[in-house]
């Protein structure tokens, strides 16, 4: 049986599609008569993938709009959509007719030369990086030389690597008295980590926790600074607790994902799936799954819907940019070897919405940034220049 446009795309989306219905989907992209219908079924996608119902929605549909339309346009494999545009045209002004009302400025889809070039096509490598365990006793263990498949016993540890996740297990001698070791990530690294209960953390780049050798009976409780996204093992009798900063997250068995790096102002708990009770010095919440909480300046916690799908895109090897300029350089500096962002102009108001892979060079992520028409960048040695 034929699949309609509407299941092509949500195929497409979700990469439930064969090669057979790919070539279908890009076909019916070529027609000029699709643009409508290409628009109405990702904006329905948008709208049903996103929040409906609460006071963020329509801005959550057109930013997952936007997502759905750039992953589109990004595709290796894609067909050159110039016969769409016209109709893609008038869906991305839709967008950036919402958009600009909160004063972000949209990755237009429709194809345009890059206003200026980067820099003789200089590039920086995205960073090797490096994951290390720091033990109690202070020794450290790198754990890039640890080989797939293998497992070691080192300092009463059990160490196995399976398709570069670490399985952490202390040997049955392990003493009981609480002792806490630590991994920790390098700019260019993410980690991922099975604790002895179950619990799978997967750490960001230049993130760390620090956890106990073995977890007493009534209680699992870690330490974590960066970004980490947690999946809970069910305990109903040890919670697991996590510790950002001044806040805490309490679960029994849920998934979430928790940004606490120490050079941005706050800390946000995206809840997954399950529940969580997220505590700061001033309040108690507790969050439902598409929600998340932000601390404030003053120790508060304030809520809000978010899209799912931008909180984790780091995990699944994409970059997510919805905000500031200077905040996305920052993501970038930590997966790139940027030594030095320097700006030029009155660059601070500028906001940008746009999905990259991670696997792209930083030259090729910047020249899909200044699509944007507003922001020039130019790269010297390992330094970037961002300009208007």
């Amino acid at each position: 049986m034929n699949k309609t446009f509407e299941q092509l795309l949500d195929g497409y989306l979700t990469d439930a599609i064969s090669e057979q219905e790919r070539s279908a989907f890009y076909e019916m992209l070529e027609s000029p008569a699709n643009a409508a219908l290409l628009e109405a079924a990702i904006d329905r996608a948008a709208r049903e993938k996103s929040f409906a119902g609460n006071e963020d929605h329509e801005f959550l549909r057109h930013q997952s709009l936007a997502r759905l339309l750039a992953r589109i346009h990004e595709a290796p494999t894609s067909p050159k959509i110039q016969k769409l545009h016209p109709g893609i045209r008038w869906t991305a002004a839709a967008a950036i007719a919402v958009l600009l009302t909160a004063g972000l400025y949209f990755w237009q889809q429709h194809t345009q030369p890059a206003a200026r070039e980067i820099a003789a096509k200089q590039d920086i490598a995205a960073v090797k990086g490096s994951a290390t365990l720091t033990l109690a006793n202070g020794a450290t263990i790198s754990l890039d030389s640890l080989q797939n498949g293998g497992t070691v016993t080192t300092h009463g540890l059990q160490l196995s690597m399976q398709n570069g996740a670490l399985s952490y297990n202390p040997d049955r001698d392990t003493k009981t008295e609480v002792t806490y070791n630590t991994i920790s990530t390098s700019r260019g690294r993410q980690f991922i980590l099975s604790l002895p209960d179950g619990t799978t953390v997967t750490l960001n780049a230049s993130s760390e926790i620090r956890f106990p050798v073995v977890f007493p009976k009534d209680k699992r409780e870690v330490q974590v600074s960066g970004e980490a996204y947690f999946d809970i093992a069910k305990n109903a009798d040890a919670p697991f607790i996590v510790t950002a900063g001044d806040v805490k997250v309490q679960v029994l068995g849920t998934a979430f994902n928790l940004k606490a790096y120490s050079d941005e102002p706050n800390i946000a708990t995206t809840l997954i799936s399950g529940a969580v009770r997220v505590t700061s010095p001033q309040k108690t919440i507790i969050l439902e799954p598409g929600q998340q909480s932000i601390t404030t300046a003053d120790d508060d916690l304030q809520v809000r819907h978010v899209d799912i799908g931008e909180a984790v895109a780091w995990k699944e090897g994409r970059f997510e940019f919805y905000g500031n300029i200077k905040d996305i350089m920052t993501q970038l500096q930590r997966w790139y070897d940027i030594s030095t962002v320097e700006y030029q102009g009155d660059i601070a108001r500028y906001e940008v919405a746009a999905t990259i892979s991670r696997t792209k060079k930083l030259s090729e992520v910047l020249e899909l940034l200044e699509k944007t028409g507003n922001i020039h960048f130019i790269i010297q040695g390992n330094k970037v220049i961002v300009k208007n």
